[in-house]
């Protein structure tokens, strides 16, 4: 479920218990908990959310490519990575100008080895990923 926070790993018991030791104490809601729960035994829900994010993030990578300025990475998550190769345009100053027109993006300048020319863009429903494209056109 998108946005939702949570996660989980099957591994021996004593890689588990190595990264539990790393773990912090509240690192997961009681909402996220019990949602994750429910999602997993709705495997309708996970085979038709899967089928959307597939289609969608095939759409939107293709979309964002035709856009001068900007180039995404493949992708097999509910996610984009985007490099922006227009000069003058910061990941920054490109999540604030969306920002203003209600839509949040993620400025990957502190991830590790990338900078302030990367972004990341969830993969959203058709509609909302066309306003996405409709605006990131307008304001590059």
């Amino acid at each position: 479920m998108p946005g939702l926070r949570i996660g989980y790993l099957i591994a021996h018991k004593e890689i588990i218990a190595r990264l539990r030791q790393h773990q912090p104490p509240w690192n997961t809601n009681s909402l996220a908990q019990l949602a994750a729960e429910l999602i997993l035994n709705d495997k309708e829900y996970i085979k038709k959310t899967h089928k959307l994010v597939e289609k969608e993030r095939k759409f939107l990578f293709e979309q964002l490519a035709r856009i001068e300025g900007l180039r995404p990475y493949p992708s097999v998550t509910n996610f984009l990575l985007v490099k922006i190769e227009r000069a003058g345009i910061t990941s920054r100053s490109l999540k604030e100008l969306l920002l203003k027109k209600g839509i949040l993006i993620r400025d990957c300048s502190n991830f590790r080895n990338l900078n302030d020319k990367y972004i990341r863009i969830a993969v959203r429903t058709h509609r909302e990923n066309l306003r996405l494209l409709a605006v990131l056109k307008e304001v590059l």
